[in-house]
């Protein structure tokens, strides 16, 4: 027996001392039992010339608005046609709601490519004889997406019970599957953060909060954030509804309005509160305001505005391999400048219409794209349970 065979067995042996599990056989077929998947992702994000990405949300891509990357490519939205290319790269025939989809230009492009095949719903869906006999079709590794014999894309109220689904029709597969379950959940997509340092260090400062637990919260609130400006949001609105930017020392009186739940036509109250006069939850966000260098709009008038960017993401599980992929991206702007006359929601939350879009500067994208990959390649990987 050679000595280098031997030195291999004592090194194994070590292993199995310290990591008894390693090679364990439940570790094995788990890490060769996740099914393959596609997850369709879109992220905001302020760009800090210091602190790199800070992370204002990741949300489920398919209510998502593309308007701004339209609006600076002469009204079709690149990204769009970068995930019809990019999904249309492994099936002769795909599915797919077209009218799942709020944006015009993921519709637009989705209906002239060939292999998709537009049904109105789920009913249509599990009536149309291509799809039935692709979906009785034999997979043979479900952890490939070669395997498969063809996506469907829809929204995900049609596929609600997706378990159910893949039993019924194991030969195509559903995009978002990995999202599915938290894709209206901004409390527990925030906590996908959390408990890594390379993922912590891109989100700003948060916490979730009961309104129920009035008494010293906004001291509680001040103290444990430690940001001179703080941004409230709600756990289940999208497209900006209901956030509030506002000074530490406007967070008590801020909160009364919350509490008391005040009628919907008294006097001097501002939009940024009505969402939350009708909004029922007990729990809210509250994370620090990041302030990002500001630029000038195309518009000109010669103000500086507050850029947020919008990059698309999509992110591939194939044979136990992860591939994020940025599909491109925007910048848009609040209506007010810095410099106007308004609140801190005014000048600082974006108004997402046009004129107030832009594209991205390249150098920020290219590095703002690589910091997110490597980002959602470990959200990715906890959303299939991969583990960190």
């Amino acid at each position: 027996m050679s000595k280098y065979f031997l030195k291999l067995i004592a090194l194994l042996c070590v292993l199995l001392q310290y990591s008894p599990g390693l090679f364990s056989k439940e570790n094995f077929q788990n890490s060769h039992k996740i099914p393959a998947d596609v997850s369709y992702l879109a992220v905001d994000l302020k760009y800090h010339p210091e602190r790199g990405v800070q992370i204002c949300e990741i949300q489920h891509g398919v209510p998502s608005m593309l308007g701004g990357d339209a609006f600076t490519h002469g009204g079709d939205s690149v990204i769009a046609q970068n995930v019809v290319k990019e999904l249309s790269k492994f099936y002769n025939h795909s599915w797919i709601s077209i009218q799942s989809f709020p944006d015009p230009s993921l519709r637009r492009n989705f209906s002239a490519a060939e292999k998709w095949i537009d049904v109105k719903g789920f009913k249509d869906l599990v009536h149309d004889k291509l799809f039935l006999e692709c979906a009785a079709m034999p997979v043979i590794d479900p952890t490939d997406l070669a395997s498969y014999h063809g996506f469907v894309f829809m929204n995900p109220k049609a596929t609600d019970d997706r378990e159910r689904f893949k039993k019924k029709y194991p030969g195509v597969l559903l995009i978002d599957n990995a999202v599915y379950k938290l894709r209206r959940d901004k409390f527990k997509m925030t906590e996908l953060l959390m408990g890594n340092e390379l993922t912590e260090k891109h989100k700003p400062k948060w916490g979730r909060y009961n309104l129920d637990k009035e008494t010293g919260l906004a001291e509680k609130i001040i103290n444990e954030i430690g940001s001179d400006l703080l941004v409230i949001k709600p756990l289940d609105a999208w497209k900006g509804r209901g956030i509030i930017i506002l000074k530490k020392e406007d967070l008590s009186e801020t909160l009364e309005y919350l509490f008391k739940r005040k009628p919907l036509d008294t006097p001097g109250i501002d939009s940024e509160h009505t969402y939350w006069l009708l909004n029922k939850s007990k729990h809210f966000i509250v994370e620090e305001f990041i302030e990002v260098e500001p630029s000038y709009l195309h518009i000109s008038d010669g103000k500086l505005y507050s850029p947020t960017m919008r990059l698309v993401f999509l992110l591939f599980y194939s044979r136990q391999t992860i591939e994020v992929i940025c599909l491109g991206g925007y910048t848009y702007y609040p209506q007010k400048s810095i410099s106007d006359e308004g609140t801190l929601t005014e000048k600082y939350k974006t108004a997402c219409g046009p004129p107030y879009y832009s594209k991205c500067d390249p150098e920020i994208f290219a590095s703002a794209a690589e910091q997110m990959k490597d980002v959602l390649y470990i959200v990715y990987k906890k959303l299939l349970e991969l583990g960190d």
